[in-house]
């Protein structure tokens, strides 16, 4: 998407708290809906609805 411009405040800046750099999570409050690993990936998190759906019942 050449040419766009971000939305985010933050669009320029390196992620410094990234895996890909060595970012590491120590410990988290709840991992119910994913490991606490995903939180350093890059990219949007991806909602599965039956996955969710399953670990309510």
């Amino acid at each position: 998407m050449a040419g766009q411009k971000s939305l985010s405040p933050f669009g320029g800046c390196v992620d410094l708290t990234s895996a890909r750099v060595g970012g590491k999570t120590l410990r988290c409050s709840d991992d119910f809906f994913a490991p606490m690993a995903n939180l350093l990936k890059s990219g949007r998190g991806v909602f599965i609805p039956e996955k969710f759906l399953l670990e309510l019942r």
